[in-house]
């Protein structure tokens, strides 16, 4: 796939790692950040994507414009495509901030100065799984749900997120992955857990079970790992 460096590394006679990484193509997206005109220099050791503001950088930069206004959904484009096929440390904040790009301010240039900062640092983040041949009669797919409550300093709705792989006994291969805001509040974590949960299990795992039933001849199991209680005695 376009912009992503597969590596296949055999271990033994049946083990076998593969790496995907993306550094070349953070080059390219950390390029196009320094093109901005006025963009900020990026800081050095920044080991987390999101930014979460102060009420006072609410107050003060909410209302003055910024400067990558003309600029940012193709910034965040481009991060979104390395989210999508490697990067999932980083899809929280970029579909968090895409939500601003027709009302772009500056407190969203600090946020997107944060998120390119963290990728400066984190350019050589690789994805890795790790296939055993000797699983495939056992394997399953498991399905992490989460969610937040009350949301973000600008909604009160959550976000559900959710992470799905291949699972063995020396096999560990990811599939999916997403974060995406709920479209209503949610009243308490249980209800934000619940929305979470069903959306990987109707959109993600029983899709994943009933494709990859079909490529193995033979019935798979979907395990959904839930870490609420309440939300695990509701369903």
């Amino acid at each position: 796939v376009l912009g992503v460096h597969h590596s296949f590394k055999q271990i033994d006679k049946y083990k076998s790692e593969v790496t995907l990484d993306m550094k070349a193509y953070s080059e390219q997206a950390l390029t196009m950040y320094d093109a901005v005109p006025n963009a900020p220099p990026l800081k050095p050791n920044v080991h987390y994507p999101w930014y979460e503001p102060s009420q006072t950088e609410i107050a003060e930069l909410s209302s003055k414009p910024g400067v990558f206004q003309h600029c940012a959904a193709s910034l965040l484009m481009k991060l979104l495509y390395m989210g999508r096929m490697v990067r999932v440390d980083m899809c929280y904040s970029i579909n968090a901030m895409s939500r601003h790009v027709t009302r772009w301010n500056a407190l969203c240039d600090k946020q997107m100065h944060h998120l390119f900062s963290y990728l400066l640092f984190t350019k050589g983040t690789s994805l890795h799984a790790f296939i055993d041949q000797r699983d495939v009669d056992s394997i399953e797919l498991h399905a992490y749900p989460n969610a937040d409550v009350a949301g973000s300093y600008d909604s009160t709705k959550a976000t559900s997120g959710g992470f799905i792989h291949i699972h063995g006994e020396n096999t560990f291969f990811p599939l999916d992955w997403f974060s995406k805001r709920q479209g209503a509040t949610s009243h308490s974590t249980t209800e934000a857990e619940l929305i979470a949960a069903s959306k990987i299990l109707r959109e993600s795992l029983i899709p994943l079970m009933a494709l990859w039933s079909i490529m193995l001849d033979r019935p798979i199991k979907g395990k959904v790992w839930e870490d609420n209680m309440s939300t695990i005695t509701v369903i």
